[in-house]
Order: structure tokens, then C-alpha cells, then sequence
């Protein structure tokens, strides 16, 4: 999946937890904590 930022494409905010899990922790993984300072506290 072409996820370089960590700003999702116009989608629906209401998630469920699981899924924000699983966002949380790509995103971590594809930016390798560049932005986890920010997310950190997430």
C-alpha cells in the first residue's frame, strides 16, 4: 500500500480500535519513527 505520510486519503474518520491499532502501527513501521515522536502519545 503507497502509504509514505502519515495523512490517510480522504476516508471515513470513525474507525474501530483494532484498525487504529493497525494504522498506528504501519505507520510506525513505514516512517521507522520519523513521525512516532508526534504519534508517540497516540
Amino acid at each position: 500500500m503507497a502509504m509514505k505520510g502519515t495523512k490517510l486519503p480522504q476516508r471515513p474518520k470513525r474507525r474501530p480500535k483494532i484498525i487504529e491499532k493497525t494504522v498506528s502501527q504501519q505507520k510506525h513501521r513505514g516512517l521507522k519513527g520519523m513521525e512516532s515522536i508526534d504519534s508517540d502519545s497516540d
